[in-house]
């Protein structure tokens, strides 16, 4: 279990792709005690990079290297190697959409995000009750737990990486704001009035090879059959830690529609036996369904171009 790393920080925009560019550029420059001045930003802040770096799965520590030390050498994965050639400036959602998921998917380096998403799922909560539960949810796993003050500073990032603020500031200046990428999503309300947080388990604007992605991660099981497609049922897909419905905070009905609207594309259906409800899509590897959306967007694009649009 691990609550610390972020330096307080959520991801800003703009700051994986100076991460990435770097480590591709030179795996040993985050041990250089000089990192923040190449990438224009704090002390503190280039550890957040680092750490964020690390625990969406952009980076891993280089071979021979220890997890713990932090100026160990750094290399890009297969992920970051794709980003970097499709989508380098982070601008896709279903990249950020797969940097949340594999979030989820890491109780190893953030835990509260793992916990928060797959365990308490709460409707409706307020910061002092999530950080107790995350505290009585740690005591009961026989860990040593840390301090108070660790614990709220660790829900507080994550709460700051997702809420959308109802109402909206009044003296919002964008120049001035520094919000996470994650907050688009629409997964986490904070209400100003009276301080509460309201998870959003309806119907969101997601693209189907998200689907995929978190399926294939979630049920690897499936990846060693030699059948071209895989059944999981859609209670399953809900219930089951780091399947779409813990990840994407969907309910059933939810989950059912949105799937609905992907039939016939993206390689997912639904189907039925005996009166249960499946999921069904094409086995495959998560990173080639990123890949899948990556190609299927600069295919409309140039289509669009043939057909003199832009």
């Amino acid at each position: 279990m691990r609550f610390s790393g972020h330096e307080t920080f959520s991801i800003r925009e703009g700051w994986l792709h100076k991460g990435l560019r770097l480590v591709y550029e030179d795996g040993a420059a985050f041990g250089d005690p000089y990192v923040a001045d190449r990438l224009g930003v704090g002390k503190n802040m280039a550890k957040s990079i680092r750490h964020w770096l690390l625990a969406t799965g952009l980076v891993e520590v280089a071979a021979g290297g220890r997890k713990s030390d932090r100026a160990a050498a750094l290399q890009v994965t297969r992920l970051g190697d794709l980003i970097l050639d499709r989508d380098p400036y982070f601008l896709e959602p279903m990249t950020w959409w797969v940097l949340h998921t594999n979030l989820v998917h890491n109780p190893e380096r953030v835990t509260s995000w793992w916990w928060f998403f797959n365990v308490f799922r709460a409707p409706r909560f307020e910061k002092a009750g999530c950080v107790e539960a995350l505290r009585l949810f740690i005591e009961a796993a026989q860990k040593r737990v840390p301090s108070p003050r660790t614990l709220d500073r660790d829900v507080s990032c994550l709460l700051r990486s997702y809420a959308r603020e109802l109402p909206p500031p009044t003296d919002y200046d964008p120049e001035e704001a520094y919000d996470c990428p994650f907050s688009e999503f629409g997964l986490l309300t904070h209400f100003r009035s009276s301080g509460s947080y309201r998870m959003n388990f309806g119907g969101k604007d997601i693209p189907g090879e998200a689907l995929g992605y978190c399926l294939a991660r979630a049920f690897p099981r499936n990846e060693a059959s030699s059948e071209a497609y895989a059944d999981v049922s859609l209670e399953e897909a809900v219930r089951m830690p780091g399947g779409p419905g813990a990840v994407f905070a969907l309910s059933e009905e939810p989950l059912f529609e949105w799937v609905q609207g992907q039939e016939h594309a993206n390689d997912l259906c639904l189907t039925s036996a005996a009166g249960e409800r499946f999921i069904r899509y094409r086995r495959r590897e998560p990173l080639a369904w990123l890949l899948s959306y990556y190609d299927r967007v600069a295919a409309r694009g140039r289509k669009g171009v043939a057909c003199g649009v832009g």
